[in-house]
């Protein structure tokens, strides 16, 4: 795969909650398409294009109706697991294409963040900003955080090795 020529491909922000670096993020630069995640809609406005919840949307948001409420209100896509397709009255849902992603790049995922990564390597985009996404490495959060950040590392490498600018 060639990398792509700066004038014709997107910049894509995959935005995360970390306090230090969310507000960093490409919010109304020309040019950058953001992709917000989970509740991240509550600590930020964006602007946002598109929306990705990965978890199970029953287990995890199924009571939370301010969730619901936005993502059934939100005016782009909203990307859901395959299997929450239909379950909740979202009108601009659509599958993540979880299939297509694994069959490209492995079975080397264990969190959203990493599979937004491959997902945003597929739309062949001159660069990829991650922000609000720092994966601490710190006793509080190490037990959830250590088993994720090599997979985003990773993806983030493949990225770099693609000529995708970060």
């Amino acid at each position: 795969m060639s990398s792509p020529s700066a004038e014709s491909a997107p910049k894509l922000a995959i935005v995360g909650f970390a306090d230090g670096h969310l507000r960093e993020a490409p919010f109304g630069q020309d040019g950058w398409t953001l992709w917000g995640i989970n509740r991240l809609h509550t600590l930020h406005e964006g602007p946002w294009h598109a929306w990705y919840n990965l978890h199970d949307l029953e287990r995890f948001h199924g009571q939370d109706q301010e969730h619901l409420s936005f993502l059934k209100h939100f005016p782009g896509p909203v990307f859901l697991r395959p299997d929450d397709i239909g379950k909740f009255d979202i009108p601009n849902q659509v599958p993540f294409p979880i299939s297509e992603v694994l069959k490209r790049f492995g079975r080397y995922f264990n969190n959203t963040i990493s599979y937004l990564i491959a997902f945003a390597i597929m739309q062949d985009p001159s660069d990829i900003g991650v922000y609000g996404v720092d994966m601490a490495q710190d006793a509080l959060l190490n037990a959830e955080y250590s088993n994720q950040r090599p997979s985003c590392e990773y993806f983030l490498g493949i990225a770099a090795g693609l000529g995708i600018r970060e």
